[in-house]
């Protein structure tokens, strides 16, 4: 909240790379993986610790900010997409709670595959990438 103020925000935003240690970049990374463990390796591979800079940061933030008001405003025309839709999701995702994304939009979405995981977190997509291509693959063929 301090970041998306005109005022306090610019000059959060310069200190997020001064105090952001290593250890909290690591540490916010493995709570995104959480309950599963971090890949190996896997942090560096993205490039977690650009999201430090001052104006990555503050971009983020923002959207982060408006993501709320931005998903009301979208669902009440989710029952009018007749696109075929898959939806995979970790049902011990601490981050996007899945008794109130996944499990609400499957109910609205006229047509709609839902795979919900046991156990998973936020990151189905690297524990169970063949989900996805299987997804994908339906999707395809229902073009």
């Amino acid at each position: 909240r301090i970041t998306n103020t005109p005022i306090l925000g610019p000059a959060f935003s310069q200190l997020v790379p001064v105090v952001a240690t290593e250890g909290l970049v690591s540490g916010t990374v493995d709570s995104i993986f959480r309950p599963q463990e971090t890949p190996p390796g896997y942090a560096e591979h993205v490039r977690a610790r650009l999201v430090t800079r001052p104006y990555s940061y503050r971009t983020n933030a923002a959207q982060m900010g408006a993501l709320k008001a931005d998903v009301t405003e979208m669902m009440p025309a989710y029952p009018d997409l007749d696109l075929p839709v898959e939806i995979i999701h970790g049902a011990a995702d601490p981050l996007v709670p899945v008794e109130i994304h996944a499990d609400v939009l499957s109910k609205v979405l006229p047509n709609n595959r839902y795979t919900r995981i046991d156990g998973m977190g936020h990151m189905p997509h690297q524990f169970r990438p063949e989900l996805v291509v299987q997804s994908l693959g339906r999707l395809d063929r229902q073009r």
